[in-house]
């Protein structure tokens, strides 16, 4: 399997896994026996009394992170600008990657950034997952030999898994959809 089918295969993954995970309602929790795991009950959405809102920010903050850097490689569409994996990494990484190979075979590169306001869906303390409407209408897309304006992105879902690892937070798993698929 080629890097771009197993890209594009990773992000297919990545979004039955999200699609599945984010409606769970059941999580994992250490028991007082030996650490083995035993299910809670936990209403959807609501925040895990194992993770601080400290952390959970943090977890936030690398998200945001990667958008910024995602948007300053665009401007290359280099896919391997160093600051691409600052905070992504594994199947996020990857996605990244392919993204900025893609624009980079069009000859396209980018402006502006992504506006994102995602939302904690389900934490853990290891693991946040998040949901956002990604507004790329400002991160515009041209080439260079294009007598147009660009275009813009449009606004997406996206679906992302941030993991404490190494001490600090990455980004693991990213799932973004087609433009128009925000539901809010």
């Amino acid at each position: 399997m080629g890097a771009n089918q197993a890209g594009r295969a990773g992000a297919i993954s990545i979004a039955v896994v999200l699609m599945f995970g984010a409606g769970a309602c059941m999580r994992s929790a250490p028991s007082a026996e030996g650490g083995k795991s035993s299910q809670t009950s936990q209403a959807p959405g609501s925040p895990s009394p194992s993770l601080s809102k400290g952390a959970e920010s943090e977890a936030v903050a690398a998200y945001r992170a990667m958008w910024r850097d995602a948007a300053d490689a665009s401007r290359t569409s280099d896919p391997k600008h160093p600051r691409l994996d600052d905070h992504a990494k594994g199947n996020a990484l990857s996605l990244l990657r392919y993204m900025m190979e893609q624009n980079h075979k069009r000859g396209a590169t980018g402006k502006g950034a992504a506006s994102v306001a995602p939302i904690v869906v389900k934490s853990s303390k290891t693991k946040v997952e998040l949901q956002d409407c990604v507004d790329g209408s400002k991160w515009v897309q041209a080439k260079p030999s294009s007598s147009s304006a660009g275009i813009s992105g449009g606004r997406y879902r996206s679906e992302a898994t941030v993991v404490f690892a190494s001490g600090k937070w990455w980004v693991s798993e990213l799932y973004n959809g087609e433009a128009g698929s925000c539901m809010d």
